[in-house]
Protein backbone atom coordinates (compact mmCIF):
# COMPACT_ATOMS: atom_id res chain seq x y z
CA UNK A 1 0.00 0.00 0.00
CA UNK A 2 1.01 3.61 -0.46
CA UNK A 3 2.45 4.95 2.35
CA UNK A 4 0.78 8.26 1.76
CA UNK A 5 -2.80 7.10 1.38
CA UNK A 6 -4.64 6.28 5.34
CA UNK A 7 -4.91 3.24 6.12
CA UNK A 8 -8.32 1.93 5.41
CA UNK A 9 -10.63 -1.18 6.57
CA UNK A 10 -13.28 -2.40 4.99
CA UNK A 11 -16.81 -1.89 5.27
CA UNK A 12 -17.88 -5.21 6.18
CA UNK A 13 -15.69 -4.50 9.36
CA UNK A 14 -18.49 -2.46 10.85
CA UNK A 15 -20.55 -5.93 11.28
CA UNK A 16 -17.91 -6.61 14.00
CA UNK A 17 -19.40 -3.62 15.79
CA UNK A 18 -22.80 -3.20 14.73
CA UNK A 19 -25.50 -5.50 16.47
CA UNK A 20 -27.68 -8.18 14.17
CA UNK A 21 -30.96 -5.92 15.14
CA UNK A 22 -29.33 -2.45 14.38
CA UNK A 23 -28.04 -3.84 10.85
CA UNK A 24 -31.72 -4.98 9.84
CA UNK A 25 -33.02 -1.91 10.92
CA UNK A 26 -30.34 -0.29 8.91
CA UNK A 27 -30.78 -2.42 5.45
CA UNK A 28 -34.71 -2.28 5.73
CA UNK A 29 -34.33 1.76 5.58
CA UNK A 30 -32.20 1.37 2.77
CA UNK A 31 -34.35 -1.22 0.60
CA UNK A 32 -37.57 0.50 1.25
CA UNK A 33 -36.24 4.39 0.46
CA UNK A 34 -37.57 5.46 -2.64
CA UNK A 35 -36.07 8.39 -4.26
CA UNK A 36 -36.98 9.84 -8.11
CA UNK A 37 -35.01 10.05 -9.99
CA UNK A 38 -32.56 7.13 -8.31
CA UNK A 39 -29.31 8.25 -6.87
CA UNK A 40 -26.01 7.13 -8.33
CA UNK A 41 -25.37 4.93 -4.91
CA UNK A 42 -28.87 3.77 -5.16
CA UNK A 43 -28.25 2.09 -8.41
CA UNK A 44 -24.57 0.85 -7.13
CA UNK A 45 -26.38 -1.15 -4.51
CA UNK A 46 -29.19 -2.26 -7.02
CA UNK A 47 -26.17 -3.86 -9.17
CA UNK A 48 -24.46 -5.17 -5.94
CA UNK A 49 -27.38 -7.48 -5.27
CA UNK A 50 -28.03 -8.66 -8.47
CA UNK A 51 -24.28 -9.67 -8.55
CA UNK A 52 -24.00 -11.10 -5.03
CA UNK A 53 -27.74 -12.05 -3.68
CA UNK A 54 -29.45 -15.10 -4.60
CA UNK A 55 -33.26 -15.37 -3.72
CA UNK A 56 -34.73 -18.95 -3.26
CA UNK A 57 -37.97 -19.34 -5.73
CA UNK A 58 -36.47 -19.20 -8.94
CA UNK A 59 -35.97 -15.38 -8.92
CA UNK A 60 -33.21 -14.69 -11.48
CA UNK A 61 -33.34 -11.05 -11.10
CA UNK A 62 -33.50 -10.51 -6.57
CA UNK A 63 -34.79 -7.48 -7.28
CA UNK A 64 -38.20 -8.79 -8.53
CA UNK A 65 -38.11 -10.65 -5.21
CA UNK A 66 -40.96 -10.01 -2.64
CA UNK A 67 -39.54 -7.29 -0.24
CA UNK A 68 -39.50 -9.38 2.88
CA UNK A 69 -37.76 -12.75 1.17
CA UNK A 70 -35.08 -10.00 -0.68
CA UNK A 71 -34.27 -7.93 2.67
CA UNK A 72 -33.65 -11.42 4.76
CA UNK A 73 -30.95 -12.39 1.73
CA UNK A 74 -29.46 -8.82 1.43
CA UNK A 75 -29.19 -8.93 5.28
CA UNK A 76 -27.59 -11.84 5.23
CA UNK A 77 -24.72 -10.91 2.48
CA UNK A 78 -24.09 -7.66 3.98
CA UNK A 79 -22.21 -9.44 6.54
CA UNK A 80 -19.71 -11.06 4.24
CA UNK A 81 -19.91 -8.80 1.02
CA UNK A 82 -17.92 -5.28 1.49
CA UNK A 83 -19.46 -4.10 -1.94
CA UNK A 84 -23.17 -4.83 -0.62
CA UNK A 85 -22.34 -2.99 2.82
CA UNK A 86 -20.64 0.45 1.24
CA UNK A 87 -23.11 0.65 -1.17
CA UNK A 88 -26.22 -0.10 1.95
CA UNK A 89 -24.03 2.94 4.11
CA UNK A 90 -23.78 5.51 1.07
CA UNK A 91 -27.56 4.62 0.71
CA UNK A 92 -28.29 4.99 4.28
CA UNK A 93 -26.55 8.34 4.46
CA UNK A 94 -28.20 10.01 1.43
CA UNK A 95 -32.04 8.39 2.89
CA UNK A 96 -30.74 10.40 6.07
CA UNK A 97 -30.10 14.09 4.84
CA UNK A 98 -31.76 15.78 7.18
CA UNK A 99 -29.44 14.13 9.97
CA UNK A 100 -26.37 13.93 7.50
CA UNK A 101 -26.32 17.57 7.76
CA UNK A 102 -26.92 18.50 10.89
CA UNK A 103 -23.94 15.87 11.93
CA UNK A 104 -21.62 17.87 9.57
CA UNK A 105 -22.78 20.97 11.06
CA UNK A 106 -22.31 19.80 14.47
CA UNK A 107 -18.69 18.26 13.43
CA UNK A 108 -17.41 21.03 11.56
CA UNK A 109 -18.24 23.54 13.96
CA UNK A 110 -16.24 21.56 16.54
CA UNK A 111 -13.23 21.69 14.33
CA UNK A 112 -13.25 17.69 13.18
CA UNK A 113 -12.59 17.16 9.59
CA UNK A 114 -15.58 15.68 8.04
CA UNK A 115 -15.02 13.09 5.16
CA UNK A 116 -15.61 14.23 1.66
CA UNK A 117 -19.24 12.20 0.57
CA UNK A 118 -19.72 13.12 -2.47
CA UNK A 119 -18.06 10.13 -4.55
CA UNK A 120 -18.89 8.07 -1.44
CA UNK A 121 -16.45 5.92 0.74
CA UNK A 122 -13.80 2.91 0.14
CA UNK A 123 -13.97 2.17 3.87
CA UNK A 124 -13.43 3.56 7.26
CA UNK A 125 -10.16 4.82 9.20
CA UNK A 126 -8.84 2.02 11.26
CA UNK A 127 -8.56 4.34 14.31
CA UNK A 128 -12.44 4.43 15.25
CA UNK A 129 -12.76 6.03 18.71
CA UNK A 130 -15.79 4.23 19.98
CA UNK A 131 -15.95 5.89 23.60
CA UNK A 132 -14.95 9.75 21.44
CA UNK A 133 -17.99 8.43 19.29
CA UNK A 134 -20.20 7.97 21.80
CA UNK A 135 -19.65 11.42 23.48
CA UNK A 136 -20.01 12.97 20.31
CA UNK A 137 -23.21 11.44 19.66
CA UNK A 138 -24.33 12.29 23.35
CA UNK A 139 -23.45 15.47 22.69
CA UNK A 140 -25.33 15.99 19.39
CA UNK A 141 -28.33 14.62 20.84
CA UNK A 142 -28.00 17.44 23.54
CA UNK A 143 -28.83 19.76 20.62
CA UNK A 144 -31.24 17.65 18.50
CA UNK A 145 -33.13 15.44 20.44
CA UNK A 146 -35.40 14.44 17.83
CA UNK A 147 -32.57 12.01 16.56
CA UNK A 148 -32.21 8.35 17.17
CA UNK A 149 -28.80 7.56 19.32
CA UNK A 150 -27.91 4.32 17.18
CA UNK A 151 -28.25 6.45 14.24
CA UNK A 152 -26.74 9.56 15.12
CA UNK A 153 -23.56 7.62 16.41
CA UNK A 154 -23.80 5.86 13.14
CA UNK A 155 -23.66 8.90 11.22
CA UNK A 156 -20.85 10.36 12.97
CA UNK A 157 -19.08 7.11 12.44
CA UNK A 158 -19.73 7.33 8.70
CA UNK A 159 -18.57 11.21 8.69
CA UNK A 160 -15.60 11.48 10.87
CA UNK A 161 -13.84 8.10 10.24
CA UNK A 162 -15.34 7.50 6.65
CA UNK A 163 -12.54 7.44 4.10
CA UNK A 164 -11.51 7.46 0.07
CA UNK A 165 -8.51 6.26 -0.71
CA UNK A 166 -7.76 9.76 -2.21
CA UNK A 167 -8.04 11.96 1.01
CA UNK A 168 -4.90 13.04 2.55
CA UNK A 169 -3.75 10.82 5.47
CA UNK A 170 -5.49 11.62 8.82
CA UNK A 171 -3.82 10.72 12.35
CA UNK A 172 -6.89 10.97 14.80
CA UNK A 173 -5.81 10.38 18.12
CA UNK A 174 -6.83 6.70 19.18
CA UNK A 175 -8.50 6.62 22.98
CA UNK A 176 -10.23 3.31 22.78
CA UNK A 177 -10.49 0.00 21.10
CA UNK A 178 -13.22 0.27 18.35
CA UNK A 179 -14.19 -3.90 18.26
CA UNK A 180 -17.33 -4.50 19.64
CA UNK A 181 -19.36 -1.08 20.05
CA UNK A 182 -22.69 -2.17 18.44
CA UNK A 183 -22.54 -5.83 20.00
CA UNK A 184 -24.16 -5.04 23.32
CA UNK A 185 -27.88 -4.50 22.98
CA UNK A 186 -30.08 -2.71 26.50
CA UNK A 187 -31.13 0.21 27.73
CA UNK A 188 -32.07 1.54 24.63
CA UNK A 189 -29.11 1.70 22.44
CA UNK A 190 -26.82 -0.92 21.14
CA UNK A 191 -23.80 1.89 20.99
CA UNK A 192 -24.06 3.26 24.24
CA UNK A 193 -24.19 0.21 27.02
CA UNK A 194 -21.12 -1.69 25.38
CA UNK A 195 -18.59 1.31 25.63
CA UNK A 196 -20.15 2.29 29.15
CA UNK A 197 -18.41 -1.14 29.93
CA UNK A 198 -15.19 -0.21 28.88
Amino acid sequence: MDPKLPSILPFISLNEMMNDEYRDVVVKRVLNFRQDPKHKFQKDLEQAIRKRVRVKGGFLDPLKAPSGMLIKEVIKEAKYQDDIMGNILRVWVISQSDLAEKVRTFLTNKGVRVSDFKNGWDGFLENIDSKEMIEEANDFLKENPNFDFDDAALMICCQQWGASRVDEPRKLKIRGHHNGFWKSVGKGSAIRDCAEKK
